[in-house]
Protein backbone atom coordinates (compact mmCIF):
# COMPACT_ATOMS: atom_id res chain seq x y z
CA UNK A 1 0.00 0.00 0.00
CA UNK A 2 2.56 2.40 0.49
CA UNK A 3 4.73 1.90 -2.37
CA UNK A 4 1.29 2.42 -4.30
CA UNK A 5 0.57 5.61 -2.49
CA UNK A 6 4.06 6.98 -3.77
CA UNK A 7 3.24 5.81 -7.23
CA UNK A 8 0.26 7.84 -6.97
CA UNK A 9 1.66 10.94 -4.98
CA UNK A 10 3.82 11.32 -8.22
CA UNK A 11 0.22 12.43 -10.46
CA UNK A 12 -1.15 14.24 -7.52
CA UNK A 13 -3.32 11.72 -6.46
CA UNK A 14 -3.21 9.28 -3.27
CA UNK A 15 -3.71 6.82 -0.83
CA UNK A 16 -3.19 6.61 2.66
CA UNK A 17 -4.14 3.93 5.11
CA UNK A 18 -6.17 4.81 7.65
CA UNK A 19 -5.49 1.04 9.19
CA UNK A 20 -2.13 -0.27 9.92
CA UNK A 21 -3.16 -2.55 7.50
CA UNK A 22 -5.26 -0.88 4.26
CA UNK A 23 -8.37 -2.26 4.57
CA UNK A 24 -9.95 2.01 4.98
CA UNK A 25 -8.74 4.04 3.07
CA UNK A 26 -8.46 7.84 2.49
CA UNK A 27 -7.64 8.53 -1.62
CA UNK A 28 -8.64 10.81 -4.10
CA UNK A 29 -9.28 11.13 -7.89
CA UNK A 30 -8.59 14.10 -9.68
CA UNK A 31 -7.72 15.74 -6.46
CA UNK A 32 -10.98 15.13 -5.06
CA UNK A 33 -10.65 13.06 -1.41
CA UNK A 34 -12.49 9.74 -0.41
CA UNK A 35 -13.06 7.83 2.36
CA UNK A 36 -13.55 4.15 2.25
CA UNK A 37 -14.07 1.51 4.04
CA UNK A 38 -13.61 -2.03 2.52
CA UNK A 39 -14.73 -3.93 5.35
CA UNK A 40 -18.10 -2.23 5.53
CA UNK A 41 -18.28 -0.41 2.36
CA UNK A 42 -19.24 2.75 3.96
CA UNK A 43 -18.17 5.09 1.34
CA UNK A 44 -18.26 8.91 2.09
CA UNK A 45 -17.58 12.28 -0.44
CA UNK A 46 -18.71 14.85 2.01
CA UNK A 47 -15.81 14.89 4.59
CA UNK A 48 -15.71 17.54 7.13
CA UNK A 49 -13.00 20.47 6.51
CA UNK A 50 -10.47 19.52 8.75
CA UNK A 51 -10.15 15.65 7.38
CA UNK A 52 -7.55 16.61 5.21
CA UNK A 53 -5.17 17.43 7.19
CA UNK A 54 -6.09 14.50 9.79
CA UNK A 55 -5.51 11.97 7.55
CA UNK A 56 -2.11 13.00 6.23
CA UNK A 57 -0.69 12.85 9.57
CA UNK A 58 -1.06 9.79 9.12
CA UNK A 59 2.07 8.97 7.03
CA UNK A 60 3.88 10.75 9.76
CA UNK A 61 6.13 9.02 12.81
CA UNK A 62 3.72 8.19 15.76
CA UNK A 63 5.70 10.39 17.36
CA UNK A 64 5.02 13.70 15.47
CA UNK A 65 1.34 12.25 15.31
CA UNK A 66 0.27 12.99 18.51
CA UNK A 67 1.89 16.94 18.68
CA UNK A 68 -0.35 17.07 15.31
CA UNK A 69 -3.27 15.77 16.50
CA UNK A 70 -3.42 18.18 19.79
CA UNK A 71 -2.50 21.32 17.14
CA UNK A 72 -5.67 20.14 15.40
CA UNK A 73 -7.89 19.50 18.55
CA UNK A 74 -7.24 23.38 19.43
CA UNK A 75 -7.87 24.34 15.98
CA UNK A 76 -11.03 23.14 14.86
CA UNK A 77 -12.38 22.06 18.32
CA UNK A 78 -15.10 19.06 19.55
CA UNK A 79 -16.02 18.02 16.20
CA UNK A 80 -12.26 17.45 15.51
CA UNK A 81 -11.41 15.72 17.99
CA UNK A 82 -14.63 12.76 17.48
CA UNK A 83 -12.60 12.20 14.03
CA UNK A 84 -9.82 12.03 15.78
CA UNK A 85 -10.65 9.31 18.07
CA UNK A 86 -12.04 7.50 15.30
CA UNK A 87 -9.31 7.73 13.47
CA UNK A 88 -7.31 6.59 16.27
CA UNK A 89 -9.45 3.42 16.77
CA UNK A 90 -8.84 2.80 13.42
CA UNK A 91 -5.04 2.55 13.35
CA UNK A 92 -4.50 0.97 16.42
CA UNK A 93 -7.33 -2.12 15.46
CA UNK A 94 -10.08 -1.46 17.97
CA UNK A 95 -12.77 0.18 15.53
CA UNK A 96 -15.89 -1.79 15.30
CA UNK A 97 -15.95 -1.55 11.40
CA UNK A 98 -12.97 -2.98 11.52
CA UNK A 99 -14.36 -6.18 12.86
CA UNK A 100 -14.07 -9.24 10.21
CA UNK A 101 -17.99 -9.99 8.69
CA UNK A 102 -19.56 -13.66 9.14
CA UNK A 103 -18.20 -16.41 7.19
CA UNK A 104 -20.89 -17.51 5.22
CA UNK A 105 -22.46 -21.06 5.22
CA UNK A 106 -24.45 -21.44 2.15
CA UNK A 107 -25.86 -19.63 -0.55
CA UNK A 108 -28.68 -17.32 -0.54
CA UNK A 109 -30.64 -18.42 -3.27
CA UNK A 110 -30.58 -22.15 -2.47
CA UNK A 111 -31.07 -23.57 -6.49
CA UNK A 112 -32.92 -20.31 -6.77
CA UNK A 113 -30.44 -18.21 -9.22
CA UNK A 114 -31.90 -15.31 -11.18
CA UNK A 115 -29.29 -14.94 -14.01
CA UNK A 116 -28.81 -17.91 -16.81
CA UNK A 117 -26.08 -18.09 -19.77
CA UNK A 118 -26.70 -20.81 -22.47
CA UNK A 119 -25.04 -21.60 -24.59
CA UNK A 120 -26.80 -22.30 -27.62
CA UNK A 121 -23.49 -23.14 -29.64
CA UNK A 122 -20.33 -23.95 -28.31
CA UNK A 123 -18.81 -23.02 -31.98
CA UNK A 124 -18.21 -20.10 -33.48
CA UNK A 125 -17.37 -18.45 -37.33
CA UNK A 126 -14.74 -15.82 -35.40
CA UNK A 127 -11.40 -16.65 -34.31
CA UNK A 128 -11.54 -13.96 -31.32
CA UNK A 129 -7.88 -12.93 -30.37
CA UNK A 130 -8.84 -12.14 -26.88
CA UNK A 131 -11.89 -14.66 -26.39
CA UNK A 132 -12.31 -15.92 -23.04
CA UNK A 133 -14.04 -19.17 -24.09
CA UNK A 134 -12.08 -19.87 -27.23
CA UNK A 135 -15.43 -19.84 -29.09
CA UNK A 136 -17.65 -21.33 -26.60
CA UNK A 137 -14.96 -24.86 -26.94
CA UNK A 138 -12.81 -24.03 -23.81
CA UNK A 139 -10.27 -25.64 -26.16
CA UNK A 140 -12.53 -28.75 -26.81
CA UNK A 141 -15.06 -30.28 -29.51
CA UNK A 142 -17.03 -27.70 -30.98
CA UNK A 143 -21.00 -28.35 -30.50
CA UNK A 144 -24.55 -27.06 -30.75
CA UNK A 145 -27.53 -27.38 -28.85
CA UNK A 146 -30.27 -29.90 -30.84
CA UNK A 147 -33.56 -28.77 -31.11
CA UNK A 148 -34.43 -31.53 -28.04
CA UNK A 149 -32.34 -29.99 -25.69
CA UNK A 150 -33.52 -27.01 -26.70
CA UNK A 151 -37.47 -27.51 -25.65
CA UNK A 152 -36.16 -29.18 -22.50
CA UNK A 153 -34.36 -25.73 -21.57
CA UNK A 154 -37.58 -24.04 -22.51
CA UNK A 155 -39.82 -26.40 -20.14
CA UNK A 156 -36.84 -25.55 -17.32
CA UNK A 157 -37.21 -21.87 -17.55
CA UNK A 158 -41.08 -22.47 -17.75
CA UNK A 159 -41.19 -23.77 -14.47
CA UNK A 160 -39.08 -21.05 -12.84
CA UNK A 161 -41.42 -18.58 -14.49
CA UNK A 162 -44.89 -20.31 -12.76
CA UNK A 163 -43.49 -20.57 -9.51
CA UNK A 164 -43.06 -16.49 -9.25
CA UNK A 165 -40.04 -16.84 -6.96
CA UNK A 166 -38.40 -13.79 -8.94
CA UNK A 167 -40.04 -10.47 -10.14
CA UNK A 168 -37.34 -11.03 -13.06
CA UNK A 169 -34.99 -13.54 -14.16
CA UNK A 170 -32.49 -12.70 -17.22
CA UNK A 171 -31.41 -15.47 -20.07
CA UNK A 172 -28.59 -14.80 -21.87
CA UNK A 173 -28.52 -16.85 -25.36
CA UNK A 174 -24.78 -17.16 -25.30
CA UNK A 175 -22.00 -18.88 -26.83
CA UNK A 176 -19.69 -19.29 -29.03
CA UNK A 177 -21.74 -18.01 -31.68
CA UNK A 178 -25.53 -18.92 -30.57
CA UNK A 179 -26.90 -18.32 -33.83
CA UNK A 180 -24.75 -21.06 -35.48
CA UNK A 181 -27.48 -22.75 -33.96
CA UNK A 182 -30.82 -20.96 -35.61
CA UNK A 183 -33.45 -23.93 -34.54
CA UNK A 184 -32.69 -24.13 -31.19
CA UNK A 185 -32.03 -19.96 -31.04
CA UNK A 186 -35.71 -19.71 -32.36
CA UNK A 187 -37.14 -22.37 -30.06
CA UNK A 188 -35.65 -20.00 -26.98
CA UNK A 189 -36.40 -16.36 -28.15
CA UNK A 190 -39.97 -17.65 -29.18
CA UNK A 191 -40.55 -19.63 -26.25
CA UNK A 192 -39.13 -17.46 -23.59
CA UNK A 193 -40.91 -14.26 -25.67
CA UNK A 194 -44.53 -16.40 -25.12
CA UNK A 195 -43.81 -16.33 -21.82
CA UNK A 196 -43.73 -12.79 -21.32
CA UNK A 197 -46.88 -11.92 -22.65
CA UNK A 198 -48.69 -14.15 -20.85
CA UNK A 199 -47.81 -11.42 -18.19
CA UNK A 200 -46.74 -14.43 -15.28
CA UNK A 201 -45.53 -12.48 -11.87
CA UNK A 202 -42.10 -13.09 -13.26
CA UNK A 203 -40.72 -11.06 -16.14
CA UNK A 204 -37.72 -12.55 -18.76
CA UNK A 205 -35.16 -10.36 -19.20
CA UNK A 206 -33.99 -11.52 -23.16
CA UNK A 207 -30.47 -11.54 -24.30
CA UNK A 208 -29.03 -12.71 -27.31
CA UNK A 209 -25.22 -12.36 -27.39
CA UNK A 210 -23.75 -12.81 -30.93
CA UNK A 211 -21.11 -11.29 -32.91
CA UNK A 212 -22.95 -9.91 -34.95
CA UNK A 213 -22.12 -11.22 -38.39
CA UNK A 214 -25.42 -13.69 -39.31
CA UNK A 215 -28.53 -11.61 -39.64
CA UNK A 216 -31.21 -14.21 -38.51
CA UNK A 217 -34.38 -11.76 -39.15
CA UNK A 218 -37.41 -14.68 -37.08
CA UNK A 219 -35.11 -14.30 -34.28
CA UNK A 220 -34.52 -10.61 -33.76
CA UNK A 221 -38.40 -10.12 -35.15
CA UNK A 222 -38.96 -11.89 -31.78
CA UNK A 223 -36.41 -9.46 -29.71
CA UNK A 224 -38.25 -6.51 -31.52
CA UNK A 225 -41.49 -7.51 -29.89
CA UNK A 226 -40.52 -6.25 -26.34
CA UNK A 227 -37.84 -3.66 -27.01
CA UNK A 228 -38.08 -3.17 -23.42
CA UNK A 229 -36.88 -5.86 -22.07
CA UNK A 230 -34.94 -8.08 -24.94
CA UNK A 231 -31.54 -6.99 -26.43
CA UNK A 232 -29.50 -8.40 -29.16
CA UNK A 233 -25.81 -7.36 -27.55
CA UNK A 234 -23.16 -7.87 -30.40
CA UNK A 235 -19.31 -6.81 -30.77
CA UNK A 236 -18.36 -3.91 -33.04
CA UNK A 237 -14.78 -2.17 -31.93
CA UNK A 238 -15.35 0.93 -33.20
CA UNK A 239 -12.86 1.36 -35.97
CA UNK A 240 -11.97 -1.48 -38.96
CA UNK A 241 -8.81 -2.08 -38.43
CA UNK A 242 -8.56 -2.42 -34.76
CA UNK A 243 -11.62 -4.86 -34.93
CA UNK A 244 -10.42 -6.86 -37.99
CA UNK A 245 -7.15 -7.33 -36.57
CA UNK A 246 -9.06 -8.61 -33.19
CA UNK A 247 -12.16 -10.48 -34.54
CA UNK A 248 -10.88 -11.75 -37.42
CA UNK A 249 -13.24 -14.61 -39.26
CA UNK A 250 -11.92 -18.13 -38.19
CA UNK A 251 -11.84 -18.80 -42.56
CA UNK A 252 -9.78 -16.10 -43.93
CA UNK A 253 -11.30 -15.78 -47.26
CA UNK A 254 -14.84 -14.25 -45.79
CA UNK A 255 -13.28 -11.11 -45.76
CA UNK A 256 -13.72 -8.11 -43.38
CA UNK A 257 -16.04 -8.86 -40.38
CA UNK A 258 -16.31 -5.51 -39.16
CA UNK A 259 -18.03 -4.70 -42.79
CA UNK A 260 -20.68 -7.08 -42.39
CA UNK A 261 -21.22 -6.57 -38.94
CA UNK A 262 -21.55 -2.86 -39.99
CA UNK A 263 -23.92 -3.56 -42.61
CA UNK A 264 -26.36 -5.73 -39.82
CA UNK A 265 -25.77 -2.61 -37.30
CA UNK A 266 -27.57 -0.51 -40.11
CA UNK A 267 -30.65 -3.08 -40.87
CA UNK A 268 -31.30 -3.75 -37.03
CA UNK A 269 -31.50 0.30 -36.79
CA UNK A 270 -34.14 0.19 -39.72
CA UNK A 271 -36.11 -2.79 -38.99
CA UNK A 272 -36.29 -1.52 -34.60
CA UNK A 273 -34.02 -4.24 -33.23
CA UNK A 274 -33.41 -3.90 -29.72
CA UNK A 275 -29.61 -3.98 -29.17
CA UNK A 276 -26.22 -2.95 -27.96
CA UNK A 277 -22.66 -3.15 -29.46
CA UNK A 278 -20.01 -4.37 -27.06
CA UNK A 279 -16.62 -2.74 -28.04
CA UNK A 280 -13.40 -3.57 -26.81
CA UNK A 281 -10.64 -1.17 -26.16
CA UNK A 282 -6.99 -2.73 -26.15
CA UNK A 283 -4.14 -0.76 -25.81
CA UNK A 284 -3.32 2.36 -26.00
CA UNK A 285 -6.43 2.51 -24.19
CA UNK A 286 -8.09 5.01 -26.03
CA UNK A 287 -11.90 4.68 -24.74
CA UNK A 288 -12.92 8.39 -26.00
CA UNK A 289 -12.08 7.71 -29.01
CA UNK A 290 -13.57 4.80 -29.28
CA UNK A 291 -17.06 6.02 -27.90
CA UNK A 292 -17.44 9.22 -29.96
CA UNK A 293 -16.51 6.79 -32.90
CA UNK A 294 -19.57 4.72 -32.35
CA UNK A 295 -21.38 7.73 -31.87
CA UNK A 296 -20.75 8.99 -35.18
CA UNK A 297 -21.38 5.37 -36.82
CA UNK A 298 -25.27 5.97 -34.70
CA UNK A 299 -25.23 3.35 -32.08
CA UNK A 300 -27.70 3.97 -29.40
CA UNK A 301 -26.66 2.03 -26.66
CA UNK A 302 -23.10 0.64 -26.25
CA UNK A 303 -20.73 -0.65 -23.71
CA UNK A 304 -16.75 -0.10 -23.88
CA UNK A 305 -14.74 -2.63 -22.53
CA UNK A 306 -10.67 -2.64 -21.72
CA UNK A 307 -8.63 -5.62 -23.39
CA UNK A 308 -6.60 -6.90 -20.08
CA UNK A 309 -4.14 -9.09 -21.48
CA UNK A 310 -5.55 -12.24 -19.42
CA UNK A 311 -7.12 -14.95 -21.99
CA UNK A 312 -9.14 -17.45 -20.55
CA UNK A 313 -7.07 -20.72 -21.08
CA UNK A 314 -4.25 -19.34 -23.13
CA UNK A 315 -2.69 -17.36 -21.10
CA UNK A 316 -0.68 -16.12 -17.79
CA UNK A 317 -2.59 -13.30 -15.28
CA UNK A 318 -2.23 -9.74 -16.71
CA UNK A 319 1.25 -7.82 -16.06
CA UNK A 320 0.48 -4.88 -18.89
CA UNK A 321 0.20 -2.50 -15.68
CA UNK A 322 3.60 -2.98 -14.86
CA UNK A 323 4.48 -0.85 -18.14
CA UNK A 324 0.83 0.48 -18.65
CA UNK A 325 -0.56 1.46 -15.75
CA UNK A 326 -0.55 5.14 -15.01
CA UNK A 327 -1.84 5.68 -19.12
CA UNK A 328 -4.50 3.06 -18.20
CA UNK A 329 -5.40 4.92 -14.68
CA UNK A 330 -5.37 8.90 -16.69
CA UNK A 331 -7.57 7.68 -20.09
CA UNK A 332 -10.20 5.55 -17.36
CA UNK A 333 -10.43 8.95 -15.30
CA UNK A 334 -10.60 11.02 -18.65
CA UNK A 335 -13.14 8.72 -19.75
CA UNK A 336 -15.40 8.82 -16.69
CA UNK A 337 -15.47 12.59 -16.84
CA UNK A 338 -16.32 12.57 -20.68
CA UNK A 339 -19.37 10.71 -20.03
CA UNK A 340 -20.34 12.43 -17.80
CA UNK A 341 -19.97 15.72 -19.49
CA UNK A 342 -21.36 14.10 -22.17
CA UNK A 343 -24.61 13.31 -20.41
CA UNK A 344 -25.39 17.03 -20.70
CA UNK A 345 -25.85 17.07 -24.38
CA UNK A 346 -29.24 16.60 -26.35
CA UNK A 347 -30.51 12.27 -26.77
CA UNK A 348 -27.27 11.26 -24.84
CA UNK A 349 -25.97 7.50 -26.29
CA UNK A 350 -26.81 4.97 -23.17
CA UNK A 351 -23.27 4.07 -22.16
CA UNK A 352 -24.12 0.26 -20.93
CA UNK A 353 -20.82 0.38 -18.92
CA UNK A 354 -21.51 3.26 -17.12
CA UNK A 355 -24.85 2.28 -15.44
CA UNK A 356 -23.43 -1.54 -14.81
CA UNK A 357 -20.98 0.46 -12.45
CA UNK A 358 -24.23 0.96 -9.96
CA UNK A 359 -25.60 -2.19 -10.36
CA UNK A 360 -22.15 -3.77 -9.25
CA UNK A 361 -21.73 -1.27 -6.14
CA UNK A 362 -25.40 -1.21 -5.58
CA UNK A 363 -25.33 -3.84 -2.79
CA UNK A 364 -21.84 -3.57 -1.19
CA UNK A 365 -21.52 0.35 -0.79
CA UNK A 366 -22.65 2.12 3.12
CA UNK A 367 -24.71 -1.67 3.73
CA UNK A 368 -26.12 -2.98 6.73
CA UNK A 369 -23.66 -5.94 8.10
CA UNK A 370 -26.11 -8.56 6.15
CA UNK A 371 -23.62 -10.53 4.02
CA UNK A 372 -22.77 -10.16 0.66
CA UNK A 373 -22.64 -12.73 -1.90
CA UNK A 374 -19.90 -14.94 -2.16
CA UNK A 375 -17.29 -13.30 -4.83
CA UNK A 376 -19.15 -13.56 -8.50
CA UNK A 377 -22.15 -15.15 -7.61
CA UNK A 378 -21.34 -18.30 -8.98
CA UNK A 379 -23.94 -20.62 -8.49
CA UNK A 380 -25.79 -18.60 -6.23
CA UNK A 381 -26.77 -15.61 -8.34
CA UNK A 382 -26.16 -17.10 -11.41
CA UNK A 383 -25.71 -20.62 -13.70
CA UNK A 384 -24.47 -21.64 -16.97
CA UNK A 385 -26.08 -23.88 -19.30
CA UNK A 386 -24.01 -25.97 -21.89
CA UNK A 387 -25.67 -26.72 -25.22
CA UNK A 388 -25.83 -30.10 -24.01
CA UNK A 389 -28.52 -29.18 -21.12
CA UNK A 390 -25.73 -29.63 -18.24
CA UNK A 391 -25.89 -26.96 -15.39
CA UNK A 392 -22.81 -25.20 -13.76
CA UNK A 393 -21.72 -22.94 -11.86
CA UNK A 394 -21.31 -20.10 -14.00
CA UNK A 395 -20.43 -19.85 -17.44
CA UNK A 396 -16.74 -19.96 -17.64
CA UNK A 397 -16.92 -23.62 -15.75
CA UNK A 398 -19.15 -25.13 -18.62
CA UNK A 399 -15.96 -27.54 -19.18
CA UNK A 400 -15.62 -28.44 -15.58
CA UNK A 401 -17.26 -31.54 -15.58
CA UNK A 402 -16.80 -32.36 -11.60
CA UNK A 403 -18.90 -29.33 -11.35
CA UNK A 404 -22.30 -29.81 -13.26
CA UNK A 405 -25.27 -29.14 -10.69
CA UNK A 406 -27.65 -30.97 -12.65
CA UNK A 407 -29.55 -30.78 -16.29
CA UNK A 408 -32.07 -28.67 -17.15
CA UNK A 409 -34.67 -31.66 -17.98
CA UNK A 410 -34.19 -32.72 -14.57
CA UNK A 411 -33.16 -29.73 -12.81
CA UNK A 412 -30.72 -29.12 -9.95
CA UNK A 413 -29.11 -32.24 -8.72
CA UNK A 414 -29.32 -31.75 -4.46
CA UNK A 415 -26.65 -33.83 -3.62
CA UNK A 416 -24.35 -32.55 -6.25
CA UNK A 417 -24.92 -28.70 -5.33
CA UNK A 418 -24.65 -29.73 -1.69
CA UNK A 419 -21.19 -30.89 -2.82
CA UNK A 420 -20.09 -27.92 -5.20
CA UNK A 421 -21.35 -25.45 -2.58
CA UNK A 422 -19.46 -27.59 0.49
CA UNK A 423 -16.15 -27.34 -1.48
CA UNK A 424 -16.95 -23.87 -2.95
CA UNK A 425 -17.31 -22.53 0.93
CA UNK A 426 -14.80 -24.48 1.78
CA UNK A 427 -11.97 -22.73 -0.36
CA UNK A 428 -13.59 -19.54 -2.05
CA UNK A 429 -14.04 -16.92 0.81
CA UNK A 430 -11.16 -15.34 -0.54
CA UNK A 431 -11.95 -12.33 1.82
CA UNK A 432 -12.67 -13.46 4.83
CA UNK A 433 -9.23 -16.44 4.45
CA UNK A 434 -6.30 -14.87 2.72
CA UNK A 435 -4.37 -11.93 4.23
CA UNK A 436 -4.27 -10.14 1.10
CA UNK A 437 -8.12 -9.70 0.19
CA UNK A 438 -8.81 -9.72 3.93
CA UNK A 439 -7.08 -6.55 4.54
CA UNK A 440 -8.01 -4.97 1.10
CA UNK A 441 -10.50 -2.40 0.82
CA UNK A 442 -11.22 -3.97 -2.72
CA UNK A 443 -12.31 -6.73 -1.62
CA UNK A 444 -16.18 -6.34 -1.30
CA UNK A 445 -15.93 -5.46 -5.13
CA UNK A 446 -13.63 -7.81 -5.79
CA UNK A 447 -13.80 -11.29 -3.85
CA UNK A 448 -10.93 -12.50 -4.72
CA UNK A 449 -10.75 -13.43 -8.46
CA UNK A 450 -12.53 -15.46 -10.94
CA UNK A 451 -13.23 -18.58 -9.63
CA UNK A 452 -12.80 -20.03 -13.08
CA UNK A 453 -9.50 -18.18 -14.09
CA UNK A 454 -8.22 -19.46 -10.89
CA UNK A 455 -9.55 -23.04 -12.03
CA UNK A 456 -7.92 -22.79 -15.41
CA UNK A 457 -4.29 -21.68 -14.19
CA UNK A 458 -3.70 -23.37 -11.18
CA UNK A 459 -6.46 -26.38 -11.35
CA UNK A 460 -7.48 -24.95 -7.50
CA UNK A 461 -8.78 -21.86 -6.11
CA UNK A 462 -6.83 -19.02 -5.15
CA UNK A 463 -7.46 -15.28 -4.98
CA UNK A 464 -6.04 -13.43 -7.86
CA UNK A 465 -2.38 -12.74 -8.39
CA UNK A 466 -0.60 -9.30 -7.05
CA UNK A 467 -0.18 -8.52 -10.76
CA UNK A 468 -3.79 -7.64 -11.21
CA UNK A 469 -4.97 -6.55 -7.61
CA UNK A 470 -3.43 -2.77 -8.50
CA UNK A 471 -5.67 -2.57 -11.16
CA UNK A 472 -8.22 -3.67 -9.20
CA UNK A 473 -7.90 -1.21 -6.56
CA UNK A 474 -7.58 1.70 -8.63
CA UNK A 475 -10.67 0.33 -10.43
CA UNK A 476 -12.64 0.37 -7.51
CA UNK A 477 -11.16 3.76 -6.47
CA UNK A 478 -12.42 5.46 -10.06
CA UNK A 479 -15.48 4.08 -9.79
CA UNK A 480 -16.13 5.20 -6.58
CA UNK A 481 -15.09 9.08 -7.99
CA UNK A 482 -17.44 8.34 -11.26
CA UNK A 483 -20.53 7.17 -9.05
CA UNK A 484 -20.16 10.18 -6.32
CA UNK A 485 -19.45 12.58 -9.54
CA UNK A 486 -22.75 11.32 -11.30
CA UNK A 487 -24.66 11.96 -7.56
CA UNK A 488 -23.80 16.02 -7.84
CA UNK A 489 -23.54 16.50 -11.56
CA UNK A 490 -26.44 14.51 -12.39
CA UNK A 491 -28.60 14.27 -9.59
CA UNK A 492 -31.85 12.89 -11.52
CA UNK A 493 -30.05 10.20 -13.44
CA UNK A 494 -28.10 9.14 -10.09
CA UNK A 495 -32.15 8.70 -8.48
CA UNK A 496 -33.18 6.87 -11.94
CA UNK A 497 -30.31 4.48 -11.60
CA UNK A 498 -30.09 3.83 -7.93
CA UNK A 499 -33.50 4.19 -7.00
CA UNK A 500 -32.11 6.59 -4.08
CA UNK A 501 -32.78 10.17 -3.73
CA UNK A 502 -30.21 12.58 -3.91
Amino acid sequence: MQAEAAILNNQNDFTIPVDKNGLVVYFSVNDTPFFFNGNTGFFSDSLPEYADEAMRTLVKQPAEQVGLFEKLKKKYGDGCNDFLQEIWRFQNGTHPDLTAEPRQASFYQRMKPHTFNVYLSQSCNLSCGYCFNQGGTFGRTSSVMSIETARDTLDFFTKIVKTGEHKKISVNLFGGEPLLAPKAAYTLARGLQNLNHQNFDTEITLILSTNGTIYNKKVFDIFAERPDISTVVFSLDAFKNIHDQNRPYANPQKGSSYEVISKNLKRMILERVPYSVTCIVPHPYDFISAARQLHRLGVESVEIKELIHHIYGKSSLPEVFEREFHLWRQNYIDYCDYYLDYLKGKNPVKHVDRYVVFKEYANKLNRERTGTTLACGAADEKVGISAQGKIFPCESLIMQEAFELGSVKNGFAPDKYTRFEEWLFQNGQHRLDDDRCRDCFAKLICGGGCYAASMDDFGELRPSEESSCQYTRETVKIDLYYISQMKKRHPEIFSRITGVKN
